[in-house]
């Protein structure tokens, strides 16, 4: 039963009773963040290290959760995304990653049955962090990026042989 004094209020935590204009403030704040945080991605000094997107990104985390997304042929690594800010930071962080229901090959959307060539570079935001010579150092940094990734797909397929879930031969696989 609530108090009278707490109506009006909604309550987070049980340590912590919060009014709704704090709730209106926090979103409001968080809203125009992350507006920025985009206007900034597609500004014409985007790939600045010090005004770009990497002052208001975590560039780290980001990567990880493309690279996660590319490995695994994860359609909805842009589209199923957790994005948060640490309070007292500037930049935000990309994770944790989650949603691997059309991942390796569970999916023929945009290719992604296939473990050849990129199937998340080319959507908004990756595209134009691709144009950023830096992110692409980076990428290209990944140790044997592309020889993991078919190892894991090839991995994934036998998955099919081990345990019959369809009328796929194992050649049809390999």
């Amino acid at each position: 039963l609530r108090k009278k004094s707490e109506i009006g209020k909604t309550s987070i935590s049980k340590r912590q009773v919060v009014s709704i204009q704090k709730i209106r403030e926090v979103r409001d704040f968080l809203r125009d963040f992350f507006d920025e945080m985009e206007a900034t991605v597609y500004a014409s000094y985007f790939d600045n290290k010090d005004y770009g997107w990497r002052s208001i990104l975590d560039a780290e985390a980001f990567l990880r959760h493309f690279l996660i997304g590319e490995l695994s042929g994860n359609t909805d690594t842009y589209w199923s995304v957790y994005q948060y800010k640490k309070r007292g930071e500037k930049k935000a962080y990309t994770g944790p990653v989650w949603d691997f229901d059309i991942a390796f090959g569970n999916t023929i959307e945009n290719g992604c049955e296939s473990p050849e060539g990129f199937w998340i570079k080319n959507v908004l935001w990756f595209d134009r962090l691709f144009q950023d010579p830096n992110f692409v150092k980076d990428v290209k940094n990944i140790t044997d990026f592309f020889q993991i990734k078919v190892y894991l797909w090839k991995k994934s397929k036998m998955n099919f042989w081990k345990f019959v879930i369809n009328t796929v031969t194992k050649e049809q696989l390999i």
